[in-house]
Formats: C-alpha cells, structure tokens, sequence
C-alpha cells in the first residue's frame, strides 16, 4: 500500500497547523487547513501585533519563546518561513555566542540561534509560507464543528463537520486546535472518552511587551528574578521589541492589583533586574496595557489506551495533546516537533490508517509524557515554597534537583561553559529535560558552586510586605 497522497485535513492555522500543512505538502499529501480567525492585510510583524485578532488563542500577545529547536526544525523542513522572518527584519540570537569569549566557543554553538520574535510576527511568517503553496489549500474563514467518524466498529475518522452543514473527507484529520481544542468534546458526545493527566500550574501571568528607546537592552541578556512570593522575568521580541512578565499564585489575592499598569510599573521598577527594562530612558515604553492570563492547567490527553488508538486517523499536535505551563517556554517547540512527526509518520508506506496513528502517538509520548512530568513537578515545587509547606516525600529528590540548578547550576553559568551548555541545552530542549546532570561533569561543577552559594543569601527585591506596601495606595 502506497501512503502517499492521503488526504489530510488540518483543524488550526496557529503554530502546529501551519507547520504540518507545509511539511506535509512536501511529502506529497493533500492539505486543507480550517481556520476560523480572519487574518486582515498586514504589512509585518509589527503591524501584525495590533492589527490581526485570534480571538481562538488566548495566548496570542502574551510570552513566547521560539527556541533553537523551533528555529533548526524549520531551517531543516522549512526554511522560507526563516526567509520571511528574515525579510520582515526579524532578528535571530545566539546568546551562548554573545556572552562567551571567542575562545571559549565551539562550532557546534551555532546549534543554540534561536528567533527573537512575538507569536503574531512569528505565525505571519508561517501564514505567508503557507498562502504561498499552490499544494495547500486555506479554508477561512471557517469553523470546524465536529469530526465524521465511521459507523461500523471502531471509530475512525473519516473528515470533519464544518459550520453550515458543509464536510471536508479526509483519511486523517490533524488536531491542531491548542490548548482549548474542541474535539475531545466531539469525541465524548460521540461515547469515545479520553482520558487526562492535569495538574493546575497555580500561576498567573501578567505581561506587557515594550518598545526599546534608543538601544534598549532587547539582546543584554534576559534576566529573571524569583523573589519568593512572584517571578519577575523578560524575553525577547521583534522589531525593538521585548517582553516583561510577573508572574504569582492566583491564591495570593492581593496581588491581582497587578492587572492594574500603575501597580505593575510600581513592582516592576522597585526589582532590581528588571527595573531598567521598564524605565523609560534606559528601557522601553509600553505597547500595550497589562495582560493577564489565569486558569492554568498542565495536561496531557491520552488518545491510545493498552496500546490501541481511540480513533484512527486522528493525529493530535501541541497543546491539544499536551500542554504544560507557558512559563518554560515549550509551546512552539513542541508544535513543531509534533508538525514534523506528523508529517514523518504519513510518509512511511505499507501500513493502513490504524498502524500510521499508532505510530504517530508512539514518535510523541515519551516526551510529551516527561515533559508534563517535568512541568507539572517544577510547579508543585513552587507553591510548595511560595506556600511555605514542607515538601513530600515524593518530591525531595526533584527539590534536591530544583535546588541545584537554581543555586549551583545558573549562578555559574555565565562564569562556566560547559554549565552554560548544559542549561541552554534543556531551556531549548535540544536534549530531554529530564537529563540535565546525566553529565557527571554538569552536576560536579554545579555542586561545587552550589557549595559556596550560601542559602537566602541574595536579596532579589522587595519583600513581600515591602510589595504590597508599594501597592497598598492607588495613584
């Protein structure tokens, strides 16, 4: 049986749906992709920022992180989507290269570039890849209301219900619908029950992106601050832009002042780290009001139970399989990894629509498993302490292991290359997580500078009360 040339239907222009349509293309399938969001003219990034509404992801103008793995999956797959990024004067970044000596630095560094750039400017550089390729064909505006599933034995889907009455035949329907997909809904009506992992990541966000004045600090490094009862952190953007986030436990009530921008520039400039980064001589200027984003959940659906797929031809991409607190940056990675194990699995021959959506899911658990593990681990452990409650047993050792990369591993990391090395490499999941002092020379060397980090000794900036009497007055 020859697979290629299958007919694959696409539920989501974001990240993940834009990346399999062309990755697939290539491998000579069929493509339509639905998308429900209008996208007006837009001349770039920048304008995209404002102009362009997708009002189906939450997420749309808040942090994001395009790693060195989204940026070498598309430089392998993809690469006029860089050409656009390039073209729409979209910077790339290698910050290991930027802040060792030149001595110090190996060829195999170049492997860490990464794309400073803001989710619409970096998803207008898909779109346009896309809008590009007489093989793939763009269905929008349109909503996908449900998936044709066989009536004989066990489900198989066979297209997807469009709104108004209209169907789209498919031999395999892609799940590209985020975080908020509606088709494990569909499943459920249709008496298919997926079963879930979640864990609530007990984290709000509250973000803004600047504009830099003048040279700005958009590649001096991006700073983070843990002060004990909030996290303070920065990332990059496009266009002389940047991003500034707190982020707080959504218990903490008294912090929810911060959706206010008086009471978020108060905090902001009183942290050390980051105070320059919002002042307006030396930093930026805001581009937009706070953003606040709440309801957090890790989870990680299962759509193979005792080794048998729930529906064949349903393949289920980024975080509508699996979706972990955006803090750690993984969204668009993973997208695009699961885009290209899509796209690997349908080009194998000889095996029918079961076989192929077995093998998919197969290419993906092991990471998306380790990957919820890792999240939903690291955000017990911090309301644990934010919490002030002894942690379980059950946690010591990945505390024990939180504790060496917070004060031995980053503390050293500018000093040490192989340190250095090491933690870029999990931050941009050009290795597992779950791996980071599998190297006995990594966790020596943390070890030791642990050694001589005394704990509590560095003040990252105001105490909580000092916090909230900063924030106890309006303007």
């Amino acid at each position: 049986m020859d697979v290629s040339g299958r007919r694959v239907a696409v539920i989501g222009a974001g990240v993940a749906g834009l990346g399999a349509a062309l990755f697939l293309a290539d491998g000579g399938h069929e493509v339509t992709v639905v998308e429900q969001d209008v996208m007006p003219g837009i001349g770039d990034g920048d304008e995209a920022f404002t102009a362009w509404e997708r009002r189906s992801v939450p997420q749309w103008r808040f942090a994001h992180s395009f790693s060195a793995r989204s940026r070498g999956i598309l430089e392998a797959r993809a690469p006029q989507v860089l050409a656009h990024l390039k073209a729409d004067g979209i910077e790339m970044f290698n910050a290991l290269t930027s802040f060792l000596p030149a001595e110090a630095q190996r060829p195999e560094d170049a492997a860490f570039t990464a794309v400073l750039s803001r989710r619409p400017a970096f998803e207008l550089a898909l779109r346009r890849s896309v809008e590009a390729d007489s093989r793939i064909r763009l269905v929008t505006p349109a909503r996908a209301e449900g998936l044709l599933l066989s009536s004989e034995g066990r489900p198989r889907v066979e297209g997807v219900r469009l709104t108004g009455g209209a169907t789209l035949a498919a031999d395999i329907v892609l799940d590209c619908g985020g975080r908020r997909s509606p088709v494990t809904g569909w499943l459920a009506s249709a008496g298919v029950d997926v079963p879930a992992d979640r864990q609530a990541c007990e984290f709000t966000y509250y973000s803004r992106y600047l504009r830099a004045t003048g040279d700005g600090p958009v590649t001096s490094g991006f700073p983070r601050a843990d002060l004990g009862y909030v996290i303070c952190w920065t990332f990059p953007g496009d266009h002389g832009t940047y991003g500034v986030a707190i982020g707080g436990p959504p218990w903490d009530k008294e912090f929810k002042v911060l959706r206010h921008n008086w009471a978020w520039e108060r905090l902001a400039g009183a942290v050390p780290a980051i105070a320059g980064w919002v002042d307006p001589v030396t930093g930026g200027v805001p581009v937009q009001d706070v953003q606040v984003m709440a309801g957090l959940t890790n989870q990680r659906r299962h759509f193979v139970v005792d080794g048998v797929p729930l529906t064949a031809g349903l393949l289920v991409l980024g975080d509508a399989l699996c979706t972990t607190n955006p803090f750690f940056g993984w969204g668009a990675s993973i997208a695009l990894t699961h885009a290209a194990a899509a796209a690997d699995t349908l080009a194998r021959r000889g095996e029918d629509i079961p076989a192929l959506t077995a093998a998919y899911y197969d290419s993906v658990e092991a990471e998306a498993a380790s990957l919820y593990r890792s999240a939903s681990t690291m955000d017990r452990l911090r309301s644990y302490r934010w919490r002030g409650e002894t942690v379980p047993d059950a946690d010591v050792d990945a505390a024990e292991e939180e504790d060496l990369i917070t004060r031995g591993l980053i503390p050293a990391a500018t000093k040490d290359p192989d340190l250095l090395r090491a933690l870029m490499r999990r931050m941009a999941l050009l290795e597992p997580v779950e791996t980071l002092f599998d190297d006995p020379v990594v966790r020596a060397k943390a070890e030791a500078a642990r050694a001589q980090t005394q704990a509590g000794a560095v003040t990252m900036g105001p105490s909580r009360e000092e916090a909230l009497a900063l924030l106890a007055a309006a303007p």
